[in-house]
């Protein structure tokens, strides 16, 4: 494994760790889709928080990797391309939510 690549995953699981955190303070109630709300700070909503930054980032994130890594860039193989764009993507992902965290709880 490549240092970037090392470095690309520490931050990702510091990110994540903040983010889990911030979520947890700023997550406002929420409502399902059969129309029932959800508490803020209940077990259902914690499970959201780190489902939706544990998993569903990162599979959005492959996702999009798998697509961006399809245009052609220095003769790397695709496999080496979609692990590289999809963590950048992971990471950016990441600093939005955590942005946008500390942005929420200092400013509403």
């Amino acid at each position: 494994m490549r240092a970037t690549t090392k470095r690309q995953l520490i931050t990702i699981a510091i990110l994540a760790g903040l983010n889990i955190l911030m979520g947890n303070l700023v997550a406002g109630n929420g409502q399902q889709l059969s129309g029932e709300t959800v508490a803020a700070h209940s077990p259902e909503m914690r499970k959201a928080v780190l489902t939706t930054f544990l998993v569903s980032i990162q599979f959005f994130s492959f996702i999009l990797g798998a697509l961006a890594a399809l245009v052609p860039y220095r003769q790397q193989q695709y496999s080496e391309k979609w692990l590289t764009f999809s963590l950048w993507i992971a990471v950016g992902l990441q600093s939005f939510s955590l942005v946008a965290s500390v942005i929420k709880l200092l400013f509403w």
